[in-house]
C-alpha cells in the first residue's frame, strides 16, 4: 500500500489531486481541516 499527503483549498480539490494520482479506485484514508481553511 502506498500512503501520500495532499493539500487543497478544498476537500474537492484535494479528492481531484488523490484521483489525478492514484485513479478512481484509490481509497482516502482521512481527511483534517488545517489553519486558514485548507484541506489536507
Amino acid at each position: 500500500m502506498q500512503l501520500k499527503s495532499f493539500e487543497a483549498s478544498s476537500l474537492r480539490d484535494a479528492i481531484g489531486k488523490v484521483r489525478e494520482s492514484f485513479g478512481e479506485d484509490a481509497l482516502i484514508v482521512s481527511t483534517d481541516h488545517r489553519e486558514a481553511g485548507r484541506c489536507a
